[in-house]
This record gives structure tokens, sequence and C-alpha cells, in this order.
């Protein structure tokens, strides 16, 4: 899987949820980069890979991860994608993967440009 394209589902995250997904809290310790995670989730199911596998990308891939703003020093855990994956609705997979296929140029939304 190239670095690119996970750059392509990360942007198409950020379009679909709308910025990069940090809210601010006033307690507590500081939350996930959200559209990270959806990107990682939205990855995994693209390609067809269990929890575990997803889990041990990441631990491969943290380098990537913090490029594109995961501060913490180890990647995210396996429970932690499936909460992810869990609070997920299918409309919004969907969603990302019309704005994936269109930043790829295969289909053009005209709402995007």
């Amino acid at each position: 899987m190239a670095e690119s394209e996970f750059e392509v589902i990360l942007q198409a995250c950020e379009m679909v949820l709308g910025g990069s997904g940090h809210h601010q809290e006033k307690r507590g310790r500081r939350p996930y980069p959200r559209t990270l995670l959806v990107a990682v989730v939205y990855l995994t199911l693209k390609e067809g890979w269990s929890l575990r596998q997803a889990e041990r990308w990441c631990q491969e891939n943290l380098e990537l991860l913090r490029q594109h703003g995961w501060t913490y020093r180890n990647p995210p855990r396996k429970s932690t994608l499936h909460n992810v994956m869990r609070e997920l609705d299918i409309a919004t997979l969907q969603r990302i993967s019309a704005v994936v296929r269109h930043l790829k140029g295969e289909v053009h939304i005209p709402a995007l440009g």
C-alpha cells in the first residue's frame, strides 16, 4: 500500500468529517486525532484486514502516522480502532469512498469541484 494512497484516504476523511478531528477538552488527556483514526479504519475495511493486522500496520507505519498528526509515543491499539469502527456509520464510509474516488479522478462530484 503506497504512502500516497493513505494520504488520499486521509484527505478524503478530512473533507467528509471536517478539519483535523481534534476537539479541545477542558479536562483529561488530549483526544486522539479522529480523522487519522477514521482513515486507518477505512483502510482496514478497504484492505479486508482484521483489527490485529491494522494494529500491526500502524506499528510498521508509525512515522507516517506521526507526519499526519499522531503525537503519541505508541501507535493506536486495536481496541482504539474498534471503538472508532463501532461509532462509524455506513453513510459516512460511503461518503469517504466517494470522495476518495473523486480525488483519484475516477468519478466527478460537482459539489467538490
